[in-house]
């Protein structure tokens, strides 16, 4: 082998592992990605142009269909312990394509609510019918490497879809968008072949868990255990994994409005930063996720992400009176630094969640978990935009103590959550046999 071959060897090694299943759900975690970025890139000029919907619409339409996702979070994890996540997982995909196919005949706000309430609704059907998929159908030690693989193949993803989206938007033809959802559609369909194809598997027992217990991906028992809602130490967790995860919002709000808003640097800036979060994903994702083995190197992982985001913020503030020269550089740093978090952050929240979830009740943990994260999130966006562009150095201080008030808050909610489920598993076994 040569070395320019052995090279690309190791870079594709990155994105699709020697394991089949785990280089099958990436491939299909590729694909789905494409189809779905090609879409997004074009959505608001579809939208608008094609709709004729205005900003305002267009915007509270994605905010309904946003609140919808919540709703149906927990019951869909349910769903997926009763039915099976591969199920639950392929009939997602494939209503998502047939609400993508919806756009066509869209005309006016009202019908337009009703198609972007399909889509997300369908799209958080198959998301926790994956991400229980992934739970049930991988052995414990390479559940973190499997979420990590498939991270980096969906940025392959997004990126090549956004591509393709931006070329057809750049014809000006308005035929041209409308073909997009129609491919999307058949790119999800696609998918949703695929993961048909793929095996439905059992867990192997965990330490504390009876192999009796295990579900399987693909016609499960009813679930044994308490809801995962009880379990309080999990929701907080998961509450704090969501406030961790916030680097999201740094990456793609809240720097990008600094930069424009507060700085003397280039706005062509920004295409670069995106890129190098890109190629920084792609790489690396799986060599940190290697770093994350279980509860404790999750901690750990986690407690590296806060380092990383407080150390973007600590950079990012003194751009505001920078000469342009020193910003750039400074930026991108700040860029780099939130990538980091990214990374450590993404792989202790998949450990997270195999770890901490009851192997009975995977899909349940899961519905929660994602209610629990987006609670833990979803008001960063306005908070974080409001203390960086009107508070400026001090706003920056006050976002690095609340990531940090999030990373010294999950420690000790997941060893609650430890404990719960070690006392359920506990409460569960049968009484030993008294001889007569």
């Amino acid at each position: 082998m040569t070395a320019d071959a052995g090279r690309l060897h190791r870079l594709l090694n990155r994105v699709l592992s020697d394991d089949p299943l785990v280089r099958a759900t990436a491939i299909q975690s590729a694909i789905f990605a494409f189809g779905t970025g090609t879409f997004i890139t074009g959505e608001a000029v579809y939208s608008i142009k094609i709709i004729g919907l205005t900003v305002a619409e267009a915007g509270l339409g994605l905010t309904i269909g946003m609140a919808s996702q919540f709703l149906v979070s927990i019951p869909f994890g349910r769903l997926a312990d009763r039915i099976g996540a591969r199920t639950c997982w392929g009939i997602g995909n494939a209503l998502q394509a047939v609400a993508f196919l919806g756009w066509l005949f869209v005309h006016g706000f009202w019908p337009f609510i009703a198609v972007i309430v399909g889509r997300e609704v369908t799209a958080q059907l198959g998301q926790i019918g994956w991400s229980t998929y992934r739970l049930a159908a991988f052995p414990r030690e390479t559940r973190v490497r499997s979420g990590a693989y498939n991270r980096a193949a969906l940025n392959v993803g997004f990126t090549m879809g956004a591509l393709f989206g931006g070329v057809a938007l750049a014809t000006g033809s308005l035929t041209v968008i409308r073909f997009i959802p129609i491919l999307t559609a058949v790119i999800l369909l696609i998918g949703a072949a695929m993961i048909r194809r793929l095996p439905g598997a059992i867990t192997e027992p965990s330490e504390t868990q009876p192999a009796k217990a295990q579900p399987s991906a693909v016609a499960p028992d009813v679930p044994r255990g308490r809801p995962a809602i009880r379990n309080a130490g999990f929701i907080v967790t998961s509450f704090f994994d969501g406030l961790l995860s916030s680097h999201q919002t740094l990456l793609l709000t809240v720097i990008p409005l600094w930069l424009v808003a507060d700085t003397n640097a280039p706005r062509v800036l920004l295409a670069w930063l995106f890129a190098t979060n890109t190629i920084g994903a792609v790489l690396f994702q799986v060599p940190v996720s290697r770093t994350v083995k279980d509860l404790k190197t999750a901690m750990r992982a986690e407690a590296r992400a806060a380092a990383f985001m407080v150390a973007s913020c600590l950079i990012i503030l003194v751009t505001d009176h920078t000469v342009i020269w020193l910003t750039i550089p400074l930026i991108w740093l700040a860029h780099v630094t939130v990538t980091g978090a990214e990374l450590f952050e993404s792989s202790a929240s998949w450990s997270l969640q195999s770890e901490l979830s009851d192997q009975s009740r995977l899909g349940d943990y899961q519905g929660v978990a994602s209610v629990a994260n987006t609670l833990g999130m979803i008001w960063t966006p306005a908070l974080y935009t409001f203390l960086a562009t009107d508070l400026h150095a001090t706003g920056w201080l006050i976002i690095a103590a609340i990531v940090v008030t999030g990373a010294a808050g999950i420690r000790p909610s997941a060893r609650l959550a430890e404990r719960y489920l070690e006392e359920d598993h506990s409460a569960a076994k049968p009484a030993p046999a008294v001889a007569e």
